[in-house]
């Protein structure tokens, strides 16, 4: 790029500088799906999972409605198609939320493959920049394969945040100017459409003594201090201690919420 392009690009993109949003959408799901999973048990999510990070941002949602499996029946993949566009047409109805979707392909294996999403994905960011339509984006995404997005939109002077997992290559992370990992705190809105509420923090005067309630298998370690769990009344509460001194203690109505909320924010290690 010579360098008048590049300081046509910057000026304009003084003049612009509202935040977009770019989403994986099938990466954004299946991270959604495993919290929910290990918080609530959650086997499924319904179509309408999806809630704007920011409901002022205009966002653009990237996904694929499926391919057919070869040992799939088409009332079947009739079903399974029908039940994805349901899906997408309701995510493109939020306010400032644009789906752009892609195809699917299975393969023998490694089964369903999406083809040209990433590259619509790219196309759009891209674009966006060199355009000068806005200087701030969020990238909501979690494949090393977008590196190169991410490192020549930082180049051109956009401002990169990248909202990713815990299983996040590094290389990706150190592209972007900042960057978060996602949390349950997240899916906010899906956890109360479910009709579940996260781990709350117990007021000292509302504490369980340890002697009350049972305890369940053995205490937990994390790495410097123990954790120990226990139910009553239909609540279980975990108590985080260092040394003798009991620093934070959390209740929930569901054991797994509890665990994986302390696993994720208190490292607790996996129950044995």
């Amino acid at each position: 790029m010579n360098v008048g392009a590049a300081g046509a690009i910057a000026a304009r993109m003084l003049r612009r500088s509202d935040p977009y949003v770019f989403v994986d959408g099938a990466w954004l799901r299946a991270e959604a799906q495993s919290l929910m999973k290990r918080y609530f048990e959650v086997d499924e999510l319904p179509h309408d999972w999806f809630a704007p990070f920011n409901a002022s941002e205009k966002t653009f949602y990237f996904d694929a409605l499926p391919g057919i499996k070869p040992d799939q029946t088409q009332e079947s993949f009739a079903a399974v198609a029908a039940a994805k566009q349901f899906e997408l047409d309701y995510i493109n109805s939020l306010p400032n939320v644009h789906v752009r979707s892609g195809v699917s392909f299975h393969r023998r294996r490694r089964g369903m493959e999406q083809k040209g999403v990433d590259i619509l994905l790219a196309i759009q960011a891209l674009t966006t920049a060199y355009r000068g339509t806005s200087s701030n984006m969020m990238l909501v995404l979690g494949d090393l394969d977008f590196a190169p997005l991410v490192e020549e939109l930082v180049a051109i002077g956009v401002s990169v945040k990248l909202l990713h997992s815990h299983a996040t290559n590094a290389e990706l992370v150190r592209a972007a100017d900042t960057a978060g990992k996602l949390t349950v705190h997240d899916f906010q809105p899906l956890v109360t459409k479910l009709g579940f509420a996260l781990p709350q923090q117990v007021a000292s005067g509302e504490r369980w003594n340890d002697d009350e309630g049972e305890v369940y298998g053995s205490e937990h370690h994390t790495p410097d201090a123990s954790v120990r769990i226990m139910e009553r009344d239909g609540q279980w509460q975990s108590t985080l201690y260092s040394g003798d001194s009991a620093h934070v203690v959390m209740r929930s109505p569901k054991r797994s919420s509890l665990i994986a909320y302390m696993q994720d924010f208190y490292q607790l290690q996996s129950p044995s």
